[in-house]
């Protein structure tokens, strides 16, 4: 009768026929001592594994650091800008009501030097056509200043520093690079003025006794450079 033979594995890493462990990993056959090393080797492995681990989570936990800060900073320039705009918008309101109110003021000053000649003319009765012209062309003037249109802007201010673009109001007007005579017709003497047109235009003590253009209310009677008169040959 044939006797069964059993055949051992020879370990991988001495190549003697003493195999008695297999890994089930790596499917190897290994002896006693070189099994408990490929083991220990594993068990490396195993440690190194979990020292990127754990690099990982800490990276993970300093990026989230970085996040917070990063929004901590965002929202601080997000409230600064806020401070910023909510700065220029209350100077753009004052400066809108102060030039307002200095036009109303004006034009209360000349209806007031109106209401006084007509109430003295009145009076006295001793007005004649001269006057009753002179009034209507004021009160006309006065009522052509109150319905133009406003010459206040809003713009962006580009002279500011900041990422931002805020905004200014100023009076806008026109400017013409080139040079051209003047429309208008030089006011030598008082007599020349519209009390209403002028006064409100230069500032009713201002233009009280000043030679002036009637255009551009410019005090230079040499200069050549209108910045109301619309282009045309000189």
């Amino acid at each position: 009768m044939a006797t069964s033979v059993t055949c051992k594995q020879p370990c991988i890493k001495c190549d003697k026929a003493g195999g008695i462990a297999s890994c089930a990993g790596c499917q190897q056959w290994f002896c006693i001592k070189h099994f408990s090393e490929h083991r220990q080797e594993l068990s490396m492995e195993m440690d190194h594994l979990s020292e990127e681990h754990d690099l990982i989570q800490q990276d993970l936990l300093e990026s989230k650091n970085i996040e917070d800060r990063l929004l901590v900073n965002i929202n601080d320039w997000e409230q600064k800008s806020i401070e910023k705009i909510q700065i220029a918008a209350e100077q753009a309101r004052i400066d809108v009501k102060k030039y307002l109110d200095d036009k109303k003021q004006q034009m209360t000053v000349s209806l007031h030097q109106i209401t006084k000649e007509l109430q003295s003319g009145r009076q006295s009765d001793d007005y004649t056509e001269v006057e009753l012209k002179k009034w209507l062309k004021q009160i006309k003037e006065l009522q052509e200043l109150l319905n133009k249109p406003s010459s206040i802007r809003m713009s962006d201010d580009h002279d500011s520093q900041s990422s931002i673009h805020l905004i200014r109001i100023a009076l806008e007007k026109k400017r013409y690079r080139e040079k051209y005579f003047h429309s208008g017709t030089w006011h030598a003497k008082y007599e020349d003025c519209s009390y209403l047109k002028c006064g409100f235009h230069l500032g009713i003590k201002a233009s009280i006794g000043r030679q002036h253009w009637s255009c551009c209310y410019s005090f230079v009677k040499e200069s050549t450079t209108c910045d109301q008169s619309e282009p045309h040959e000189a």
